[in-house]
C-alpha cells in the first residue's frame, strides 16, 4: 500500500477535476492556435468535395446507393473505397455554417495552379471550417489519454500520458487536417476506454468500435479486441450469455456501418464485393505509381512494412506530404509551420532512441503489472493486445510508407512512456514526500 501511495505522489496536487479541465483547456487552446499554420494536404480537398454526401443522405439518399448496372463515377468510387464518417462531419459543419463543398476533386496528375483553376483548392474559409470539426476531438482525446494512463498505472501516469500525447509532433500535424486521423484516434481511445471498464452492458463497446471503423478502416483489428473483452469476466457468467453479448455487439456494429454506408442498401453483398475490388485496384494503382516515382518505397512484405512503420514512428520528422508532387508549392507553408519548435519536437536519432527505450521499458512494466497487480490486470493486458493487433493490422493491410497511417500506434507509445517515466521518477518523488513530511 505504501508503494502505491508513493507512486501516486502527485495525486493530492491534481486531485481536483478543476485542474484537469483547466490544463486540457490550455493545451487545446495552444493546439487550436496553430490550426491554419498546418500545410495543406490535397486529400483535404477530397474530404471537402465528398462532404456533399451529408445533405444528399437526407435529401436524395437514393443517389448514394450502388447499383451493379451503373458506371462508377468519382463520387461512387470514393463511397466504395473510403469510410464515410469524416465527410459527414465536414458536411454537417458546412450545413450549419451555410458553406458549399468543393465542386471539383483534387487531381494529382495536375499542377497546383491547374487544380486551383478547376476549383479543387479550398478557400481559407472552407479549409478552416473543415479543420474545425477535426480539432474538436482533441480535448476529449486528452481526457481519454488521462483516464487510460490512470487505469494502467496511476494518476501521475495519466498526466504524463496526456502531456506526451498533446506534445507529439505527429499528432500536432496530422490531426489538425480536414482528414480522418483526428476522429480515428478519438474513437480508438474511446473504444479502449469502454473495453477496459467493467459494465453491465458490455455490448455497448460496439458503438465506438463502429465509429472508429467508419472513420478509417485501419481500426478493424480492434473489433477482435472487443470480441475478446466480452469473454473477460471474473463473474460466473454463462457462456450462452457471453455469446449473446457477442452477437448483439456484432449486430450493432453491422447496423451502424450499414446505416452510414448507403451504397450497401440495395445489394449489400454485391456492393461489398465491388467495394473490395475497387479498393484493391486503388491500392495497386497507388503502389504502381509510387514504385515509378520512388523505387523501393513500397514494402513487399510484412517485415519491410514493420521496418517502415518503426522508422516513421521514431525517426522521421512530421511528413507534410506523402509524395513530393507539390514540394515547391508547400515550401513556404512548411517553413512557417516548422519555425515553431513544438512542431519539430522529438525529431532525430537521439530523441527517437530515447523514445524507444522509454516505450520498451513501459511495455515491460505493463507486463509486470498484469501478473502482480490484479486491479490493473485487465487494462494493461488489453492495451498490449490492442497495440499488437493494430501494429500487425496496419503492417498487413497497408503497404504504402505514408506516415499518417501509423498514427493509431502513438497513443500506446505515450501510455507506455508515461508508465516508465513515472517509475523512473519514483525515487525522486519519494524523497520529496519524505522532506515534506
Amino acid at each position: 500500500m505504501k508503494r502505491i501511495q508513493l507512486t501516486s505522489a502527485f495525486q493530492p496536487v491534481f486531485a481536483s477535476s478543476f485542474w484537469l479541465f483547466a490544463i486540457i483547456a490550455l493545451l487545446s487552446m495552444a493546439y487550436f492556435s496553430g490550426l491554419l499554420s498546418v500545410p495543406f494536404h490535397p486529400d483535404e480537398a477530397t474530404h471537402i468535395f465528398m462532404s456533399s454526401d451529408f445533405e444528399d443522405y437526407f435529401n436524395s439518399s437514393a443517389g448514394l446507393i450502388w447499383q451493379p448496372d451503373q458506371p462508377v463515377d468519382l463520387h461512387t468510387h470514393y463511397r466504395l473505397v473510403d469510410p464515410p464518417l469524416n465527410r459527414y462531419l465536414i458536411g454537417f459543419f458546412y450545413w450549419m455554417m451555410d458553406l458549399d463543398p468543393l465542386k471539383a476533386d483534387w487531381d494529382w496528375s495536375f499542377s497546383w495552379q491547374e487544380n486551383d483553376l478547376r476549383g479543387a483548392l479550398p478557400s481559407a474559409t472552407q479549409l478552416l471550417a473543415a479543420r474545425l470539426i477535426s480539432v474538436l476531438f482533441f480535448p476529449f482525446s486528452l481526457l481519454l489519454m488521462f483516464s487510460l494512463g490512470r487505469a494502467l498505472h496511476s494518476q501521475t501516469a495519466g498526466w504524463i500520458a496526456m502531456l506526451l500525447f498533446a506534445g507529439n509532433s505527429l499528432i500536432l500535424l496530422h490531426t489538425r487536417r480536414a482528414m480522418s486521423e483526428s476522429s480515428l484516434i478519438f474513437f480508438i481511445l474511446l473504444s479502449l476506454w469502454a473495453i477496459i471498464r467493467e459494465t453491465k452492458h458490455p455490448w455497448i463497446i460496439a458503438i465506438p468500435l463502429a465509429l472508429a471503423f467508419n472513420a478509417k478502416y485501419s481500426a478493424i483489428p480492434l473489433l477482435l479486441l472487443g470480441g475478446l473483452s466480452l469473454f473477460w469476466s471474473p463473474s460466473p457468467t454463462r457462456l450462452r450469455d457471453k455469446l449473446e453479448d457477442l452477437g448483439l455487439t456484432l449486430l450493432i456494429f453491422g447496423l451502424i456501418t450499414f446505416l452510414l454506408n448507403p451504397f450497401l442498401w440495395a445489394n449489400p453483398l454485391q456492393a461489398l464485393t465491388a467495394a473490395l475490388a475497387e479498393r484493391q485496384s486503388l491500392v495497386a494503382n497507388m503502389e504502381a505509381g509510387l514504385l515509378h516515382i520512388f523505387p523501393g518505397q513500397v514494402s513487399t512484405g510484412i517485415i519491410e512494412q514493420l521496418q517502415t512503420n518503426f522508422i516513421n514512428l521514431f525517426f522521421f520528422k512530421p511528413a507534410v506530404q506523402d509524395v513530393g508532387n507539390y514540394t515547391l508549392n508547400l515550401q513556404q507553408a512548411s517553413q512557417v509551420y516548422f519555425s515553431n519548435p513544438l512542431h519539430r519536437l522529438g525529431v532525430g536519432l537521439v530523441y527517437g532512441s530515447f523514445a524507444i527505450f522509454l516505450s520498451l521499458l513501459g511495455f515491460v512494466l505493463s507486463l509486470i503489472k498484469i501478473f502482480r497487480d490484479p486491479f490493473r490486470r485487465k487494462p494493461n493486458l488489453f492495451i498490449i493486445i490492442s497495440a499488437f493487433l493494430e501494429l500487425i493490422g496496419i503492417s498487413l493491410l497497408l503497404s504504402l510508407p505514408f506516415q499518417r497511417y501509423i498514427l493509431p500506434l502513438i497513443p500506446f507509445l505515450c501510455l507506455w512512456c508515461s508508465i516508465s517515466v513515472t517509475w523512473l521518477l519514483h525515487p525522486l518523488w519519494s524523497r520529496i514526500n519524505k522532506k515534506a513530511a
